[in-house]
């Protein structure tokens, strides 16, 4: 009977293990490219940067919040954002999309 109820024990954190592989895989595995994901902020930075170039074409100015990013972030304490950056700032001048 002991050796039953280590067999089941055994069962049950194995069943754990691979739930939890199950679970957390798609944070380490990117299907687009079937690689690895765990090297690349194109997914953070390209909303921000969609973001500052919208609000600049509508507003004329630039974003000093952004509210689509989880309760809101600042944009210019954000160093993603790179809206302090002078080449930045100079292609979002020279490349800001007029027909959006």
């Amino acid at each position: 009977m002991h050796r039953s109820n280590n067999k089941k024990v055994i069962f049950e954190l194995l069943f754990l293990v691979v739930i939890a592989i199950l679970f957390y895989s798609s944070l380490f595995w990117d299907t687009r490219l079937l690689s690895l994901h765990l090297w690349s902020d194109y997914d953070a930075v390209l909303p921000i940067e969609h973001y500052i170039f919208w609000y600049f074409n509508i507003n004329h100015k630039i974003p000093l919040w952004n509210p689509y990013v989880g309760a809101g972030i600042p944009v210019i304490g954000d160093s993603l954002s790179l809206i302090i950056n002078p080449i930045y700032f100079l292609l979002l001048i020279l490349f800001n999309n007029k027909s959006e």
